[in-house]
C-alpha cells in the first residue's frame, strides 16, 4: 500500500510536487492514474523518529475521521497516556496516510484495553484509539483513495464529447473551388510532403488604384 497525501495539505505546506503517472487502484479494483509525488519527512513531537517517504498527493484521501463527534464520558482514558492526536474525537480531514512500507515501524509493544471493543495502541507519534463506538448515525468509512470527484470529471468529459455537434459539411462556392483545384494539382515529393499550386482567381474585377499603385 502506498503513502498518500491530501493536495490541500501539500499546498498549505508549501512542499515540492514532482510530475508523474501512476495507478493507483482501491475498492473493487476501482483505478485512476496518480499526476503528482512529494518526498517529504516526518517526524515526531520529540524528534526521537523520523522517515522521509514518497507521497502520492491526491485530491482526497476519505471523509471526516471520524464520522462523527465521539463522546469522551463513554471512553475512560487514563491521565498518563499521552494521545498522538488529543482531539480525536472531533471529525477533522485525514492529511496523511501511511501505507504498509512503514506502517509497522512506527507501532510499539504497549497495549492498553480501554473495554470489551476499544484498545489503546502505542505509536512513536503517542497513542492512537482503534474499536468500535456507538454511532447513532450508522455513518461507515472506509479509509481508502476517494476518486467521485476524478469520476465526475470523467464522465463530464464523456457526455461533452458525446454532445458535440455535427460540424456543417456545406462549402460555399470559394471553398469547393479551393478543394478542386487542391484535387487537381496537388503531388507528394520524396519526402512525402504535399506539393500544390496557388489557387488564382480568373476575371479579377479591380478598383482605381493605379495612382496609389504608381506611388
Amino acid at each position: 500500500m502506498c503513502n498518500l497525501m491530501a493536495s490541500d495539505f501539500a499546498n498549505t505546506l508549501g512542499l515540492k510536487k514532482e510530475k508523474i503517472n501512476i495507478p493507483v487502484s482501491g475498492i473493487s479494483d476501482t483505478a485512476f492514474n496518480v499526476k503528482r509525488k512529494s518526498t517529504s519527512t516526518i517526524l515526531n513531537s520529540d524528534g526521537s523518529f523520523s522517515a522521509t517517504l514518497d507521497f502520492l498527493v491526491i485530491p482526497k484521501i476519505t471523509d471526516l475521521m471520524p464520522s462523527t463527534s465521539i463522546y469522551l464520558e463513554e471512553i475512560k482514558i487514563p491521565s498518563y497516556v499521552k494521545l498522538a492526536d488529543p482531539n480525536f474525537f472531533s471529525p477533522a480531514q485525514v492529511d496523511l496516510l501511511i501505507g504498509a512500507e512503514l506502517f509497522f515501524s512506527i507501532l510499539k509493544g504497549n497495549r492498553l484495553c480501554i473495554n470489551n471493543s476499544l484498545l489503546l495502541q502505542e505509536t512513536v507519534f503517542g497513542h492512537v484509539l482503534s474499536g468500535t463506538v456507538e454511532d447513532k448515525q450508522e455513518v461507515q468509512h472506509c479509509c481508502l483513495i476517494s476518486q467521485v470527484e476524478i469520476l465526475d470529471n470523467l464522465v463530464k468529459k464523456f457526455w461533452e464529447v458525446e454532445n458535440i455537434t455535427d460540424i456543417p459539411t456545406s462549402k460555399n462556392k470559394e471553398e469547393l473551388e479551393c478543394e478542386n483545384h487542391f484535387m487537381q494539382t496537388h503531388r507528394r515529393d520524396k519526402d512525402g510532403k504535399y506539393i500544390a499550386s496557388l489557387p488564382l482567381k480568373e476575371n479579377m474585377q479591380f478598383g482605381n488604384s493605379i495612382q496609389i499603385s504608381i506611388r
